[in-house]
């Protein structure tokens, strides 16, 4: 596999997982600003506003990541007759950024699943 083929891959599995936080960062969105509405107590209160606050800084990493993404896969991908250590260094460099989008896909999907486990809980 060449370097050429293995970067769209790295930046297509990157911007797939933005994707797939983005969506789950605003399904949580219309959640919390529901527990804003409902919240009984001044506690309950400034617990879903700080839920809102770390949601738009979910959302916000997700469309960074989707944005970074898209930008590396509209530009033309590294020549081949790059020197193999500036290849290993952008490979090193597209594998941290697959970490962090991945880093944040879970743990946005894992705040969603916290939160409908408590609702369920809650509803028992």
């Amino acid at each position: 596999m060449t370097a050429e083929t293995l970067f769209l891959w790295i930046e297509s599995a990157q911007a797939g997982l933005a994707v797939i936080g983005l969506s789950v960062a605003m399904l949580e969105w219309r959640s919390v600003m529901r527990l804003r509405s409902i919240a009984a107590t001044e506690g309950q209160l400034i617990l879903a506003r700080q839920a809102a606050f770390v949601e738009v800084l979910r959302a916000v990493v997700h469309a960074v990541i989707l944005g970074t993404a898209g930008i590396a896969l509209v530009l033309p991908q590294p020549p081949e007759y790059m020197p193999h250590w500036i290849s290993q260094a952008l490979l090193v460099r597209k594998l941290g950024f697959l970490l962090v989008a991945l880093i944040a896909c879970a743990g946005t999907v894992s705040s969603r699943r916290a939160r409908l486990a408590f609702a369920r809980a809650r509803e028992r």
